[in-house]
Parts: C-alpha cells; sequence; structure tokens
C-alpha cells in the first residue's frame, strides 16, 4: 500500500476532457519536449495549491483532496494534503519523510533501489525530464486545445498499476498543469495545479526531515 501511495504521489499536476487531438510528428514533439525541458531548467523553485480527484468503479461519489505543493531544485520536494486529512510526503536527497496524524516515517532511499527509482521519477516529472528518461515510459505527445504527453510505463513496478498516465502541459507557460493516472483496475485520478508561484525563495524548514 505504502509503495501505491508514493508512486501516485510521484507525477504531478486543467480540463478533464482531452477534446479534439492531433499527435505530432517527431521532429514536432522533439521540439515541444526541448521547449519544455529548457523551461524547466530555468525553474529554480516552484510551490502551488492542488486538488486531487479520485475516481473508483466502486463508488457513486468521486473523493477529492486538496493541498500545496513546494518544490526546489536540486532534489527537494513536500506534498501536503490539507482537507479533509493531514498528510504530508517531503522528499530532500535520498531522504523521504512521511507523515499523519498518527505516525512519521523517515526513510533512507539510499537503502533501497526502489525508492531511489521513484524518488528520481518524480524530480524528473517536476521538471518534464521524465518526458526523455530512456527505459520509465513511451512518450506520445498531442496537440490541440492542450498539449498533452501520454506516457506508457515500461518498467515493471508500474506497468504493474499504471495502463496510462497523461501529462497536460500548459502552451504558454510550457509547465505542467495537470496530471491524469489511468490505473490497471480502471479508476482514475486527476491532479490539477494551481496559483503557481516560480522562483520565490521557499524556507529551509518547508523540507526539514528530522
Amino acid at each position: 500500500m505504502m509503495k501505491k501511495i508514493i508512486l501516485c504521489l510521484m507525477l504531478l499536476g486543467f480540463g478533464l476532457s482531452v477534446g479534439a487531438q492531433k499527435t505530432v510528428s517527431s521532429q514536432r514533439q522533439s521540439l515541444l519536449i526541448k521547449t519544455i525541458e529548457e523551461t524547466a531548467s530555468k525553474m529554480h523553485s516552484m510551490e502551488c495549491k492542488f486538488r486531487q480527484v479520485k475516481s473508483l468503479g466502486i463508488l457513486n461519489e468521486d473523493l477529492t483532496s486538496t493541498g500545496v505543493m513546494y518544490y526546489r531544485q536540486p532534489a527537494c520536494l513536500r506534498w501536503e494534503y490539507i482537507h479533509p486529512y493531514d498528510y504530508i510526503f517531503v522528499i530532500k536527497d535520498s531522504k523521504v519523510m512521511i507523515k499523519n496524524s498518527f505516525q512519521r516515517n523517515v526513510i533512507d532511499a539510499k537503502q533501497s533501489k526502489l525508492f531511489s527509482e521513484i524518488i528520481q521519477i518524480m524530480l524528473n516529472s517536476v521538471t518534464g525530464k521524465c518526458l526523455t528518461k530512456d527505459g520509465d515510459f513511451k512518450v506520445t505527445i498531442s496537440e490541440g486545445k492542450n498539449v498533452i504527453a501520454n506516457l506508457k510505463p515500461l518498467k515493471k513496478e508500474l506497468k504493474s498499476m499504471f495502463k496510462l498516465i497523461r501529462l497536460y502541459i500548459n502552451p504558454q507557460k510550457y509547465i505542467i498543469s495537470q496530471v491524469e493516472l489511468i490505473e490497471n483496475t480502471g479508476d482514475v485520478t486527476h491532479i490539477f495545479l494551481s496559483d503557481y508561484k516560480i522562483n520565490t525563495s521557499i524556507n529551509d524548514k518547508v523540507f526539514t526531515i528530522n
């Protein structure tokens, strides 16, 4: 269960509908990825709000939660749920802290190859490097109302959980604005990011792991 929670957090993220999209040529795809990478390289820090909507086949109503996210180069990330429950997930260098109202765990990713890979994928997703990281995903990009990257998992751990991961990329700012996680079970999670603050100072305490 813990691995599933972490993997669901690893990819960050307007509109729930893909709409009329057209798959781009390989040349156009390379250009888009290059633009996204160049934008990411200039982003030293980011903070934003998020809304997560989980659609489960066994439930008639969606499960919605909200919170805040903080990111700072090269390897600091804080994903904090505020409503309807408190849950904090922090990455700093090779350490991971998971905290809720009842317990707190600190994990040294150096002791686990799985955790090391998860951390790298999470950080690559924030920066957009996941689009070029060989061996993780097969990437297909389409354009229309949105720029959308469809990522088909190639690694065993991800393939066992996700059928497809869809990244919505803001066509003006070229940063990831939404993530759609489609699980093999048919369940779907949408993560919407809003109220971006780019390259502002973030207090070190935000990423503290004791």
